[in-house]
């Protein structure tokens, strides 16, 4: 089976161990239960699948992977994600989603590439200033029309699809 997309999985284990770059990572192995398709529905997975995700820890990672754990409903200390160890944090059972990715890996050859699907963050926008605005208008300006040309503005306009 080519995985690719969005998919709801279960947690299988959980532990922490150090990468070949010496760098600490937290390994997660999933159960595919079901792929997501674009219309919402979700589609078994047949067989036992199970995938793992490697999350290695740095300075420039450390942030995503809290928030990757956190939608796995895991919150503590790196070192409680081991279940022998000291007051761990057990994830084990979560239902998660999961992406998946096709990729070339070192040698060439495809591969799968397993994550956690977090929601994107939304933010509101930020207006640029009359000022800025008046400068962009002189820059760019005579490439989108003339505000003369523009119709009835009152009635939202769609792409591909008559305004009734």
């Amino acid at each position: 089976m080519d995985f690719q997309g969005l998919y709801v999985g279960e947690i299988a284990e959980q532990g922490m161990e150090f990468a070949k770059t010496g760098n600490p990572q937290i390994v997660l192995k999933a159960k595919v239960l079901s792929k997501v398709n674009k219309d919402g529905t979700y589609e078994a997975v047949p067989g036992a699948v199970e995938r793992t995700i490697w999350m290695t820890l740095t300075e420039n990672t450390v942030d995503f992977v809290a928030r990757d754990l956190k939608a796995c409903g895991f919150t503590g200390k790196p070192s409680q994600i081991q279940l022998d160890g000291d007051d761990p944090v057990s994830i084990i059972g979560n239902e998660v989603k999961l992406w998946a990715k096709q990729e070339k890996g070192l040698d060439g050859q495809p591969r799968e590439r397993w994550s956690i699907s977090t929601p994107r963050e939304t933010r509101p926008v930020t207006p640029v200033s009359t000022t800025d605005a008046s400068r962009i208008d002189a820059q760019f300006g005579d490439t989108f029309g003339d505000s003369a040309e523009a119709t009835d503005t009152a009635t939202p306009k769609r792409v591909g699809v008559p305004n009734l």
